[in-house]
């Protein structure tokens, strides 16, 4: 059943099983001075996704003033005036200020948000770190963020399943 001009209201309350493959956009960086270092993921967002994971690796010391922040962008930016224009990959989802906001992490910490089924239009951008490096500390940040496009034809048992 073609279910493209449904609202994507309507989508999210899809089973499962409904939206397809499912794959990995992930970035990476460290930081071993003072200073900010950027990178930008291979592969981009479909421009309408479902984001169903996010995951964090974090390695390094937390030193004040060192922090790394995520953002959505066609281009890897090149200052931290250029990076704060582009948008949060998750609005409001870091420490308390201006999106996209600062994160921290203790000494090989790994975060994960499971069972997320968060839409987001992307317009094909990729994922886009920044590294902010203190004196004294060094980190490395790996992101993996599970993704797939919104369906576009359904069979008709998931339809009047709902």
């Amino acid at each position: 059943m073609n279910i493209s001009n449904w609202p994507v209201s309507r989508i999210l309350q899809l089973p499962d099983c409904c939206f397809g493959q499912r794959y990995v956009v992930s970035v990476s960086g460290d930081r071993k001075a003072f200073g900010d270092w950027f990178s930008m993921s291979e592969i981009a967002f479909p421009s309408q996704c479902v984001i169903w994971e996010y995951s964090v690796y974090f390695a390094g010391q937390h030193v004040d003033g060192a922090y790394w922040r995520l953002a959505l962008g066609l281009e890897e930016p090149a200052d931290t005036a250029e990076f704060s224009l582009l948008e949060p990959l998750i609005p409001g989802f870091g420490l308390p200020g201006v999106d996209p906001k600062q994160m921290w992490q203790g000494y090989g910490q790994n975060f994960a948000m499971r069972g997320l089924r968060l839409y987001r239009e992307t317009q094909g951008r990729r994922l886009v770190l920044q590294c902010h490096g203190a004196a004294g500390a060094t980190t490395y940040v790996f992101v993996a963020v599970v993704v797939s496009s919104l369906p576009k034809e359904v069979p008709e048992w998931a339809v009047r399943a709902r």
